[in-house]
């Protein structure tokens, strides 16, 4: 490509030197208010992505009786542990520290990072649920599903 004085002409016009100052305002300005956007964007999604990995992590923790039974399950601080080496792999979220504790079938989760974020799931048990509907039916008249016998 040959570059001869008229292709170049343009850049050699000159510009009064207020435009340049007040460019360079509005550029900084638009640079600071873009690192602000994207710092937003980026608190928004650690905070989603701990909750995200918290509730997964508790719902293990809620569900895993099964497992435990056949031998293969594990406690409630291994889920803890593996749950926040996770978290803290994702984009920004290095900081991040999760807990789970266990009361009784209750738990209680909290992600800590540039916010806090608490959980709460309480436990079920179908083996009473379903023996306290039995009773409910016995007592009504209904005996495994035949009414009056």
């Amino acid at each position: 490509m040959d570059l001869d004085a008229d292709s170049i002409s343009w850049m050699k016009r000159e510009v009064s030197a207020s435009y340049t100052v007040e460019v360079s305002f509005v550029m900084a300005v638009a640079f600071f208010f873009i690192a602000a956007l994207l710092n937003g964007v980026f608190e928004v999604h650690g905070r989603i992505t701990g909750r995200f990995v918290l509730q997964e992590a508790m719902e293990r923790c809620l569900y895993r009786e099964e497992k435990t039974l056949r031998g293969d399950g594990m406690t409630v601080g291994e889920i803890s542990s593996r749950a926040g080496q996770r978290l803290r792999g994702f984009f920004r979220c290095g900081d991040a520290v999760l807990t789970i504790r266990e009361d009784g079938g209750d738990l209680d989760g909290r992600v800590k990072s540039s916010t806090e974020t608490e959980i709460s799931l309480r436990g079920q048990d179908p083996f009473a649920d379903s023996v306290g509907k039995c009773r409910v039916m016995e007592d009504t008249g209904w005996r495994f599903g035949i009414a009056g016998k």
